[in-house]
C-alpha cells in the first residue's frame, strides 16, 4: 500500500494527491484516510471519497457465479408433503370428468399426504376446519373433516389423507375449478415435520396430475379389496 499525503484544501500539495489518486484509482482501489476530518479538512475527504465511488459505480464487480445447488439431503427427500387434490360433487372419486353428478348429500375435498398426519392439537391438525380456506373463504359451517378417503384408504391402518366434507352444492356442482389453502402449520405424525408445500392449491387437473393420481388411485384401491 502507498502513503499520500495532503495539505490544506487549496494546497499544490493537496491536489497532486487528489490527482495521483484519480491517475492509480481502479474498481479495485481502496483508500484509507488516516486521521479522518480531525487531520484532514472535510472538503479534501468528501473530494476523495466521491473519486473512488464514481469508479466503483463505473465498473461495479463482477457478480459472483452462481453456486450449483447441492444435492438434496436425506430429509429434504423425505418432506412432509401434499401428494394430490381435488374436489369432488358426488363421492365417486372420479377425476376424469369434470362435472358429476351430485350426490345429493355432500360436496368433498380430498388431500392426500405423503406420510402419516397428526389429527390432534389445533395448529397442526389436519382435522381442524380453521388450516382451510376454499376459494379464499373459510369453510361453510356445517363442514366436516374426516381422517381417510372412504373407499380409497380407509381400510388400512394409516391416516395419510384426510376428506373435507362440505354441505351439499357449495362447489356449485362443479368438481372444478376451485383453490384450497393450506396451513403450513400442519404437521405429519412426526413432531416439528411441518408440511412444506402448504398454501393455495388449485382442484384442477393438469394431465401429469391426473396421471398420478390415476395411477396412485390403482394401487390404493387394490390394497383396499385386498384388506376389505
Amino acid at each position: 500500500s502507498q502513503l499520500i499525503l495532503t495539505h490544506t484544501k487549496d494546497s499544490q500539495e493537496t491536489k497532486n494527491a487528489i490527482d495521483y489518486i484519480k491517475s492509480i484509482k481502479n474498481d479495485k482501489t481502496e483508500v484509507g484516510l488516516v486521521g479522518g476530518n480531525s487531520v484532514i479538512p472535510e472538503e479534501v475527504v468528501d473530494k476523495i471519497k466521491e473519486i473512488v465511488k464514481e469508479e466503483s459505480t463505473k465498473n461495479p464487480g463482477k457478480p459472483s457465479r452462481p453456486s450449483k445447488p447441492s444435492k438434496p439431503t436425506e430429509p429434504e427427500k423425505n418432506k412432509f408433503e401434499i401428494i394430490w387434490s381435488f374436489a369432488d360433487v358426488d363421492e365417486d372419486l372420479d377425476v376424469n370428468t369434470t362435472n358429476g353428478k351430485d350426490d345429493a348429500k355432500h360436496d368433498y375435498v380430498y388431500i392426500k399426504f405423503n406420510k402419516p398426519i397428526s389429527v390432534s392439537g389445533d395448529s397442526k391438525s389436519v382435522l381442524n376446519t380453521s388450516n382451510y380456506k376454499l376459494n379464499k373463504m373459510h369453510l361453510p359451517k356445517g363442514t366436516e373433516i374426516k381422517p381417510n378417503i372412504k373407499g380409497l384408504d380407509d381400510a388400512d391402518k394409516v391416516t395419510d389423507s384426510i376428506t373435507i366434507v362440505l354441505p351439499n352444492e357449495y362447489l356449485n356442482g362443479k368438481n372444478e375449478p376451485h383453490i384450497i389453502t393450506i396451513s403450513s402449520y400442519l404437521e405429519s405424525s412426526t413432531t416439528g415435520d411441518v408440511l412444506t408445500n402448504g398454501g393455495d392449491k388449485i382442484l384442477t387437473w393438469s394431465s401429469d396430475g391426473r396421471e398420478i393420481f390415476n395411477a396412485s388411485f390403482s394401487a390404493e384401491k387394490q390394497i383396499y379389496l385386498a384388506e376389505v
